[in-house]
This record gives structure tokens, sequence and C-alpha cells, in this order.
């Protein structure tokens, strides 16, 4: 596949106004500006020069931990102490646990699937469309993302996300129940990092559907795997994520969810799975990574 998809006319959903301004203000790499009046299927991208953080610091996370930039200036959508700001006044609790990666080794299918891009940026966007998305769903009080990478602890960081380094070191099943740890306090939703197309309207009617007791799931789009599994306060997460989660999961008691969130359930893992999310509309992240500066995003309406 080259390094440039023709995108879609236009996408599921729109990002609102108030979105596309947080996510003007900074990412990573880049730095993205947006007209209101034009909406989200104009972005236009201006490279951004930075120094890199020293390879292989975990001290380089620690301003993330905190809730503040590289500059020590609060993150947008935090506290400044760690606590994010997106779900205040919103009437939820949901915590939403992300574990990432270091980005040398993340998504290993989808490697040379841009041809002319490296590897470790497009991981990144996946994830940092995922946060976003997340963290503008209705539903969502807190992002905790748990990661060893400095990187992505800092542009996590930067678009709202509470992070955290990945303690057990055990897994991706082990960070997920780690973060549920930190947020027992609350109803917990461990969510794939993998989601790009992610419109928050379509996360949040699936957290709705999953406010009944006990644990929930949504499969991927090939209903094999798990991109969403959901428990309330009190009880115990119970990860199974990897090859066949989604019977794993039904296995132990999770009860499946049956709606309809093409976004959602639209995880990338290999080169045909990007090209699928491409057909959906890719966030703005990962659509200027495949210099697709045209477009079109999801956000809740």
């Amino acid at each position: 596949m080259g390094a440039r998809i023709t995108p879609p006319v236009g996408g599921m959903c729109s990002w609102p106004v108030h979105v596309r301004l947080v996510i003007g203000v900074m990412t990573d790499l880049t730095k993205i500006t947006t007209n209101r009046r034009n909406g989200p299927s104009r972005l236009t991208a201006i490279p951004r020069s930075r120094p890199a953080p020293p390879p292989g610091t975990r001290s380089e996370i620690m301003p993330a931990e905190a809730g503040y930039g590289q500059r020590g200036m609060p993150v947008p959508g935090t506290d400044g102490s760690g606590g994010t700001l997106a779900g205040l006044g919103r009437g939820t609790d949901m915590g939403v646990v992300l574990p990432v990666k270091r980005l040398t080794a993340a998504k290993s299918r989808l490697r040379g699937a841009l041809t002319g891009v490296p590897h470790e940026r497009l991981a990144l966007a996946l994830a940092q469309d995922t946060v976003a998305a997340a963290l503008a769903s209705a539903e969502v009080a807190e992002v905790l993302a748990v990661t060893d990478d400095p990187a992505v602890g800092q542009a996590l960081a930067a678009l709202g996300a509470r992070v955290v380094p990945d303690v057990p070191g055990g897994g991706l099943n082990a960070a997920f129940a780690y973060g549920a740890s930190l947020l027992a306090h609350r109803p917990v939703a461990a969510l794939a990092a993998d989601l790009p197309t992610l419109c928050p309207a379509d996360l949040s009617e699936a957290l709705r559907e999953a406010a009944g007791p006990g644990r929930h799931f949504v499969a991927d789009a090939p209903g094999t795997g798990t991109v969403l599994l959901t428990a309330q306060a009190g009880v115990r997460l119970d990860p199974r994520f990897g090859p066949g989660s989604a019977a794993a999961h039904r296995r132990s008691g999770a009860v499946p969810l049956a709606g309809d969130w093409p976004s959602l359930r639209r995880d990338v893992d290999t080169a045909a799975d990007l090209e699928a999310a491409t057909r959906l509309g890719l966030g703005p992240h990962s659509a200027e990574v495949a210099g697709q500066i045209g477009s079109a995003s999801c956000s809740h309406t």
C-alpha cells in the first residue's frame, strides 16, 4: 500500500468545535490547526521541530504523569495534577484504561503498511486518535494510559490523558489489570489503542449499553477479537485480550454487546485493516501521518 490513500469525501461524523480546538493546541509530532468554518475536512498540518527526549529514560514520562507538558505548563484537558478535566460536569464516572507498547515493538503486523512513513509515527497516531476520541466521549471521566515509552507518554498527556508507567511489565492483560487497579473506585473500560476511526458517539453508546451489572465487551469487526471490555465498580476486570479474546471474554462471563458501532469495532492490526479504517474516515493524527490532510474524522454529536 502506498504512502497516500485516497480519503473518503466525508466521514461518519464530525469533530465538534471544542474538540477541534483542543487538537489544534498540540500533539507530539505536529501542530495541527483547524478552521471552524471549514469543519473537519480542512486540516492543515504544520511541521514542528522539537528535540527528542533522551532515549529510554523513564523520567521523561514523569511530566505526563503529573499532568504537565514538556515545558512545565498544564496539559490541555488536565487539572495540572494528573487528573483529567474531560469528565467534569458530565454525570459519569467511567475510567478508560489504554495500554500502549513501546513504539518500536507496537503493531508489528502493521509495519511497512505506509511506504515512506516511519512505523513508530503510525503506531503513535493510532493511539492519539483513540485517546482523543475517548476523551471526547460524554460517558468518560478519565483516560489512563499505561506505557513505558516516553514519546507515547508525552503525546497522550498532551491530549489530556493521565499517564502511568507499565509497572507490571507483563504484557497487555497485565497492563490492563494494573490500570484498572488504579481506578478501582469507579467503573472501568479497557479500550484497544488502535482505533483511529473511533467516533465518541459510538463509544458513548456502547458504554451506556454496558451500564448494567457485571462485565461487558464489544468484539472487533471480524468478531474474534475484543476492542472494549467494561466492569462496574467493585467488579474485577479480568482482561483476556489476545487471539480469540471475544470467545475468551464470553467464557469468562462477560456479556457481549451487539450494537452497530463500526468506528469502535474497527481496530487496525494489518494493512488491510488500515485500508478498511480509511474508508470509514481516519482521525486527524492518523490522517496526517497517512498524508490525508483532507480526510474527515469523527467525534460525538
